[in-house]
């Protein structure tokens, strides 16, 4: 278990402590590496991965008995307006994707609304 904490500037430099069996966090270490090559998933979780510098120490202390987020009072507030940011992009996608929907599927309501008349004409026809 261990901890994850932004240092210095906290948009660049992130400090992920952990301890445990070694293959446990070279695993871990190989999964943050693997972010610097799939963009895509780094930019759904809102990440860039630069450089990964693993220390490995020989003694495991047992330190920790869980994984924390370590956040000071003015990261909390930046979160919070990056998060909006991102609602209110969101919102207004859904937004539109229904505008695009409600176009597509009112000419088929409307087609399907004078179906039934079509019909019933082309039955009288016969």
């Amino acid at each position: 278990m261990g901890s994850v904490q932004n240092i210095r500037n906290y948009v660049e430099d992130v400090l992920v402590l952990v301890e445990g069996e070694e293959n446990k966090i070279n695993a871990l270490v190989e999964i943050i590496e693997d972010l610097k090559k799939d963009e895509a998933t780094s930019n759904l979780l809102l990440i860039r991965v630069d450089e990964v510098k693993p220390e490995f120490k020989e003694d495991f202390e047992g330190r920790f008995t869980d994984f924390n987020i370590i956040r000071d009072s003015d990261e909390i507030a930046e979160r919070q307006d990056e998060g909006l940011h991102h609602l209110i992009k969101l919102r207004e996608e859904v937004a539109e994707n229904f505008h695009d929907l409600d176009v597509k599927y009112g000419r088929i309501s409307k087609t399907l609304e004078a179906l039934p008349s079509r019909m019933a004409e082309e039955i009288k026809k016969l």
